[in-house]
């Protein structure tokens, strides 16, 4: 007696049946790969301790390149300027550069902001941005054509958010104002 079973009566039930098995083993491999990016965990701005405000705040403020009042938008992952990261760097968890964060406030003007780990914002929050322009290397493009090209890397003057202080609650914007205007 033959242990082979004829299966090609069962036309595209044969071929459906495959990609359904495929689709469970590769979905249950993705759970299994780590994050990249960081996680998003809505935080509120923090208000800045009495010493912060005497000794950090009234340079960062007076250093920065701009100060708005507004609401958060879209926030979406920008790899322009992140480093490569494959996918067996991924399950090694060797991706340790920061990754690059692209926030639209209302009016439509963009901030950038590198976090590695977790990353407070969110879409709908009304906070004070204090802002300053930095050079960003469109890495991810470089990194591409490295092997192919001598051209430099280009790179972009952004408005961004350098730190945590950077994201102030909007009960603070008249102070901040005031610190501006000395």
């Amino acid at each position: 007696m033959s242990r082979f079973v004829d299966r090609s009566s069962w036309g595209i039930l044969a071929i459906l049946r495959g990609t359904v098995v495929a689709l469970c083993l590769l979905g249950g491999l993705a759970d299994c790969l780590p994050s990249v990016g960081p996680s998003l965990r809505p935080i509120d701005p923090v208000e800045p301790t009495e010493l912060q405000w005497a000794r950090v705040m009234p340079a960062l403020i007076a250093q920065a390149d701009g100060v708005t009042v507004a609401t958060i938008t879209k926030i979406e992952e920008d790899w322009t300027y992140d480093r490569h990261c494959g996918l067996i760097a991924a399950i090694l968890h060797q991706c340790d550069a920061p990754t690059t964060e692209k926030i639209t406030l209302d009016g439509n003007r963009n901030l950038w902001t590198w976090t590695q780990g977790d990353f407070g914002l969110h879409v709908g929050e009304r906070a004070v941005f204090v802002w300053t322009y930095v050079w960003a290397t469109e890495t991810f493009q470089c990194e591409e054509r490295a092997g192919m090209t001598s051209q430099t890397c280009p790179t972009d003057k952004l408005p961004a958010l350098t730190s945590d202080l950077d994201v102030l609650p909007v009960a603070d914007s008249a102070r901040v104002d005031s610190l501006r205007h000395r």
